[in-house]
């Protein structure tokens, strides 16, 4: 998911995905564009003809927002499980290491260990990340106030299952994998990977006005984590690993 403006951005991120053979292996991948510009064009064409295999979905000259991005991806994507990824993610992790986790976060899902998986990287997750600044060395406190931010402790935390045994439990290894019920841990739009069906069932059947909202600004996180119902007070499992990729806004300290 990108738009206008983002151009170098973009170019770095897809020349990550590129460069690391990601683009190459991953049988499909979309891209929606708000508010189109030749210049943002000119970045995506050359990794739409082989080897590479990346299709333009949908782009015009609307801001059409990241919850319609979301909804017009999964609509179109022929796969079940989905990875949602904006421009501003450059990959950091080898081809095998990255496959090694999205295959371990489809095994989660598909077992039902998860519902989401996140993929940010665990120790490299660019700038800013705005939990380290924050509430980094003031854990408890922190957890008393606002106990859905406890998942992001792990950036820092070593072994946070041995300091939080009863809210972190290791849901998997070999790659290893941590697992938090979502009332522990915020609902963000950084890299993450959930099922097609899961988000049609939970939440456009479920949120009639998610399906079709005009709002470019509505504020897909603002609702996940403070509408009533709709994150934090579902029984929800969200994994985190090692992650794979690493937040780098060139027009928000990014580099």
């Amino acid at each position: 998911l990108a738009r206008c403006g983002e151009e170098i951005t973009l170019a770095s991120t897809l020349e990550s995905y590129a460069r690391l053979g990601f683009l190459q292996t991953i049988d499909e991948a979309l891209i929606f564009i708000n508010e189109v510009c030749d210049d943002v064009l000119d970045v995506i064409k050359p990794y739409t003809v082989a080897p590479y295999n990346l299709k333009l979905l949908h782009s015009d000259k609307k801001n059409h927002g990241i919850l319609n991005g979301i909804n017009w991806l999964i609509g179109n994507s022929t796969n079940e499980a989905f990875l949602f990824l904006e421009k501003d993610f450059r990959l950091v992790e080898s081809l095998a290491c990255s496959l090694e986790q999205l295959q371990a976060g489809i095994t989660m899902i598909r077992q039902g260990t998860a519902q989401v998986v996140k993929y940010r990287s665990r120790y490299n997750a660019g700038r800013p990340n705005w939990a380290d600044i924050m509430y980094r060395d003031h854990e408890d406190d922190v957890f008393d106030r606002q106990p859905n931010l406890l998942c992001n402790f792990y950036h820092w935390l070593e072994n946070p299952e041995k300091r939080y045994p009863d809210y972190f439990s290791i849901c998997h290894n070999d790659p290893k994998f941590y697992c938090s019920k979502a009332y522990y841990c915020n609902w963000t739009n950084n890299p993450q990977l959930f099922t097609k069906e899961w988000w049609t069932n939970e939440y456009l059947k479920k949120y009639p006005d998610l399906l079709v909202n005009g709002d470019p600004s509505f504020g897909l996180e603002g609702f996940m984590n403070w509408h009533v119902g709709a994150w934090n007070e579902r029984n929800f499992v969200v994994a985190q690993g090692e992650g794979m990729f690493k937040h780098c806004d060139t027009r928000n300290l990014g580099v």
